[in-house]
């Protein structure tokens, strides 16, 4: 089990892209944009400087797959393509400071909409026999591409429902359209693993390794000026603090200015809805 999940490979090449152009077709049920939010504006500041968001380790409850571990932390980072008048209960949650990048961006990076799984349902009976099985198999070179996918899947599924940490309600994960991005720990030279089962980490080995990443731009999910649709803050004081921000950012003034246009206070938002 634990050389499976050393020796994960993915599916895609990160240097492949995806054609874009005529094969993007806008949304009519979901906004264009992806949305990533973050508890602290030095948060969002940190990601404008990089022009870059590096992925955290995150622990996802899995017990709903009934495996001997009931936890697993990878690498990740998070968004959601909820339409902008619909975000409010969203950043209860997440935070109140966010970041929109364009949709055309982020499905030329990799992202990938997760499968939301109902722990009832056929889907899922056949995924945890099938998974369990893959677990209690010798990987051989024969075996291992069906153990790598299935890996994989299970990076890029939640549960439909399910409990979240600090909160003390169930949480409907399938109100969330999340989108993620997780690297592929095997191109870039480090020995951060790419799965840990949480019941053999602690919360802050998990730090220590997300601080690891911090070190590699080689794993961030780069951005430009130009993939930028918005940058939210909760109150008007915050949009002075980031307006300030922007002012000491060395780049071209017309940068600087288009970035300070996409600024909206999600106060002033929620006041309009």
């Amino acid at each position: 089990m634990q050389d499976n999940i050393a020796k994960i490979n993915f599916p895609y090449d990160e240097k492949t892209e995806v054609k874009m152009g005529v094969d993007y077709i806008k949304p009519k049920q979901s906004a264009n944009t992806f949305f990533k939010f973050m508890k602290e504006l030095s948060h969002l500041t940190s990601c404008l400087e990089k022009m870059a968001i590096p992925p955290r380790y995150n622990w996802e409850d899995i017990s709903y797959m009934k495996l001997e571990f009931k936890k697993i932390a990878y690498p990740m980072v998070c968004f959601c393509d909820i339409h902008l008048n619909r975000l409010e209960s969203h950043t209860l949650g997440y935070g109140e400071f966010g970041v929109g990048l364009s949709k055309y961006w982020g499905i030329r990076k990799g992202l990938q909409p997760i499968k939301y799984l109902n722990p009832k349902s056929p889907l899922a009976d056949d995924f945890r026999s099938v998974f369990k099985s893959s677990l209690s198999t010798d990987s051989t070179e024969e075996v291992e591409p069906y153990n790598n996918h299935l890996l994989t899947e299970l990076l890029f599924t939640k549960p439909i429902s399910g409990m979240m940490e600090g909160r003390e309600e169930i949480t409907l994960f399938h109100d969330e359209r999340e989108w993620r991005y997780v690297p592929d720990m095997n191109n870039s030279d480090t020995e951060l693993p790419q799965i840990v089962p949480v019941k053999k980490a602690l919360k802050s080995m998990l730090n220590v390794y997300s601080l690891g990443i911090e070190e590699k731009p080689d794993i961030w999910l780069n951005f430009t000026p130009n993939d930028i649709r918005y940058l939210l803050v909760r109150r008007n004081k915050n949009k002075k603090q980031l307006i300030d921000f922007i002012n000491s950012m060395e780049m071209s003034d017309d940068i600087r200015d288009d970035l300070k246009s996409k600024i909206h206070v999600l106060q002033d938002i929620g006041e309009d809805l």
